[in-house]
Parts: structure tokens; sequence; C-alpha cells
């Protein structure tokens, strides 16, 4: 890998190391192209943000990677970026924060759906047997990659329902498509595949494979040591090879 996109910073609250520390890191690794995609605000109040940087921290996110841009620049190119939930009702205000900021790529994570505020949500991680909730992800899902705002699909698979299968899949397939129709990569994300986490999810990614999805891998480092690992390369490239996907690399 010559380009890593999901890290994350201190900011989001469930992260270590420092932005200095993760770019260190990647020139020592070998990376050319080295991105920040940090959990982003919300413009509604308080939108989960324990699992996320504030309103009022986010120009100095913009500014401390800016910084760092600068400072290798001899040596590596930085992106500022952001992970993102798709929220209707917000999203347009949400734009404008980034688009004011000079945010370079938007990863989609729908982390969530809802409103998206502690009232008003659920969890993509948590386990249900609602098929309901499952087809209301795929939907909003579906409608954040049309909206063009989007570079890539973090975790596609992370909603947490595996009960009736043929349900999934049909499921499934109706959101790849809509990546697909939207040229938007799919991420194989190797935090949850070397942490045990129930995703990747292999009848997910079969459907991919057979559909010809691009698929990238994604980092989703929350720690220094995770910027790189080999033994993530490795888990990586033998779950791509044993579900027959074709990874890609790409330059944001």
């Amino acid at each position: 890998m010559l380009t890593s996109y999901h890290n994350h910073t201190p900011l989001c609250n469930h992260a270590t190391g420092s932005p200095r520390e993760y770019v260190l890191r990647a020139i020592e690794a070998g990376y050319t192209h080295f991105g920040f995609a940090d959990h982003a605000p919300h413009c509604f109040v308080d939108a989960s943000s324990k699992d996320r940087m504030s309103l009022w921290e986010f120009d100095g996110y913009v500014k401390e990677i800016s910084n760092l841009k600068r400072e290798f620049s001899s040596y590596i190119t930085i992106r500022t970026g952001i992970e993102l939930e798709y929220f209707p009702t917000t999203h347009k205000k949400d734009m404008e924060n980034y688009r004011r900021a000079g945010i370079e790529y938007i990863i989609l994570g729908q982390h969530l759906i809802g409103s998206g505020t502690p009232e008003d949500h659920i969890s993509s991680f948590k386990r249900t047997d609602s098929r309901d909730s499952y087809t209301k992800y795929v939907d909003r899902c579906i409608e954040a990659l049309g909206s063009g705002d989007f570079n890539y699909f973090a975790h596609p698979d992370v909603f947490n329902y595996r009960i009736d299968e043929d349900f999934y899949c049909e499921e499934s397939e109706r959101l790849i498509r809509a990546a697909i129709n939207h040229s938007i990569p799919l991420e194989l994300n190797m935090y949850g595949l070397s942490d045990g986490r129930h995703y990747p999810y292999e009848p997910f990614w079969k459907i991919a494979a057979r559909l010809g999805a691009v698929a990238v891998l994604g980092r989703d480092a929350h720690s220094t040591e995770r910027v790189f690992s080999e033994e993530e390369n490795i888990l990586a490239l033998r779950f791509a090879d044993r579900m027959g996907i074709e990874l890609k690399e790409i330059i944001l």
C-alpha cells in the first residue's frame, strides 16, 4: 500500500497518538499519500459528540493537518478529510461548513441512522434482528452515495443484521449496486478484520466480488501502531483473495 486515507486523531475521543506521530509513522512505512479522516462534527447540537470532535474543535483540526502538510511536503502528500454520517435534514448545512474549512475528501461512515442525536438514533454496530432497520440503513446510504459528496464508503458492511441471510444479501446487493453506479469504492476495513469484529462480513463481500465492485483497503487507524501493520496486510490480502475481491489503490 502506498496510500492510506482512513486515519483518526484523538479529537474523536477514542483514538491515541498525535497526528504528527501518525505522519512520521506513515513516512517510515513508505506511504506516498496519507490522509486524516476523523469523525466529523455535525451542525445540530451535541450529536453523539462523545465519539467525534465538537464543532468548536473543527477549525483547529483542519489547521493542525494543514501545518503538517506544509512541514512534511517534501516527504509525503497529506490530505485533510473527514469521516461523515449522512443525515438528510442537516447535510446541506454540514457541507457548507466543510467546504468553507477546505476539506479535501469525505468518507461515508454511517455509524448511525435516524437524526443522529442521542435521543433518536439506531447504532449500526448494535446487533439487531430488525429487517426494517437494515433497510433504513441501506436506503440512507444509497441516498448518501447519490449526493455526490463522498469519495469512498468506509465499512459498508458495518450494520449488524445477521438473521435472514437471503434478505441480507438482497438488501446488500441493492447497496453495492448503488456504489457501483456512483463509482464509489467500497472499503475493506482492516481494523474490523484484525480486531475480530462482526465486519468485514463474508456474504457482503462475496456479493461485491460477484458484481465487480471497486474495493479498497482502509486502515481505520485509531493508534500510531495501526498506521501500518504487516500482520494486518496479510490478514486483509488473505481475506480479499478468499472472497475473490480485486483490490485497487486510489489517489484522493
